[in-house]
């Protein structure tokens, strides 16, 4: 069912929301370096560069879902000096519509009351074999992960492939799929550029095998919260402020009869989580085709809006979920934002206002 999309003139000022008390952040790690878990198309072998290249071109000769108007301001307009002044939490769509999210109460007091669980004895290292290989993608819920395309090409070079991006995405409803937000914005380039202008979402891809229609759009919302991230003077993220905030939602025209729920509460450090995805950097992938794999590690520290798990992940896995099965129910718990490629993998918790966004964004 098509959605009515309103275009909201960009304000400048908004209401401010509810101030909500968090708990004192751990240090930055000293002894790695932090970074998001993506990978460039150009990085990839010829081969699987014109795979891509080709599904893409294919989706555009569909049909592109849009939210952006003609001779209308898009999300690329608006100032840097706007988009430090919003308050937390609000939604920024692609069209440049800015839109204050409510604050549920259950999310006020789930913000007051979590406090840090952590237990460091249960890291280990990790490595490109700790990844498994996903046989059947088909089969629920490979079938609700999707491997995206990120253009920011600015239309004159739509086939160099320096201009994409690689990462993963997952359904949560039949045509919202959640991913990172720096696969939608990259805060490496230059202001009025940052953000994508289409994305290819390819559900379930497994090698040259493509299940489903691929999708083709540039409908999709970030936290105003990742726009304000810097890198410091020495090029590098400090994890306990990007992970918080790392998370965007994406609309395709192309329905998914697979999802993934998503778990708020009830998190315990120690707990198994899947982080799912489609790696592309190892030597050991990059030659082998696109295909999705899995990589079992627990929950080692908990904080009030994201988790850190011990997991191997590496660059194209960025936004496909962490998941697990607890208590019968499989959902994401959060996604892949950062990691060491090592043994630290951080997230954003799916929990207080984060949760309310994301509900939020899937009734758009």
């Amino acid at each position: 069912m098509m959605r009515k999309v309103l275009f909201t003139t960009i304000v400048t000022s908004l209401v401010s929301l509810p101030i909500i008390p968090s708990p004192v952040q751990p240090k930055t790690p000293t002894n790695s370096f932090v970074d998001f878990s993506r990978v460039a198309l150009k990085d990839l072998p010829k081969a699987q560069q014109e795979q891509l290249l080709k599904i893409a071109n294919e989706a555009k000769k569909q049909k592109k879902f849009t939210l952006k108007k003609e001779g209308k301001p898009d999300i690329n307009s608006i100032s840097q000096e706007t988009l430090q002044s919003l308050p937390s939490g609000t939604s920024i769509s692609s069209d440049g519509s800015i839109e204050q999210v409510p604050l549920s109460q259950e999310s006020m007091e789930e913000g007051i009351q979590e406090s840090q669980q952590s237990s460091s004895k249960i890291i280990i290292q990790g490595s490109p074999k700790d990844l498994s290989k996903v046989i059947n993608t088909s089969l629920h819920p490979n079938s609700a992960i999707a491997t995206l395309m990120m253009s920011f090409d600015d239309g004159h070079n739509p086939d160099d492939p320096s201009n994409y991006y690689l990462c993963t995405g997952f359904h949560v409803d039949e045509d919202t799929v959640i991913t990172a937000s720096h696969c939608v914005w990259d805060i490496d380039r230059p202001e009025g550029v940052r953000a994508a202008n289409s994305i290819m979402v390819v559900r379930a891809l497994n090698g040259v095998d493509q299940p489903y229609p691929a999708s083709y759009t540039d409908a999709f919302w970030v936290n105003s919260d990742f726009p304000k991230v810097k890198r410091d003077s020495n090029k590098k993220l400090d994890p306990t402020k990007v992970a918080p905030v790392d998370f965007a939602a994406i609309r395709v025209d192309q329905k998914s009869d697979s999802s993934l729920n998503i778990r708020s509460t009830k998190h315990a450090v120690g707990e198994q989580v899947l982080a799912h995805g489609y790696p592309a950097e190892s030597p050991e992938f990059l030659n082998k085709g696109l295909y999705q794999y899995n990589s079992l590690g627990k929950l080692t520290d908990l904080y009030s809006q994201y988790m850190i798990t011990n997991q191997y992940t590496e660059g194209g896995m960025s936004g496909g979920p962490m998941w697990n099965s607890k208590a019968g129910v499989v959902a994401a718990i959060s996604l892949n934002s950062l990691s060491d490629r090592d043994s630290i993998a951080y997230g954003p918790r799916f929990t207080g206002k984060n949760y309310d966004l994301i509900k939020y964004w899937m009734k758009k």
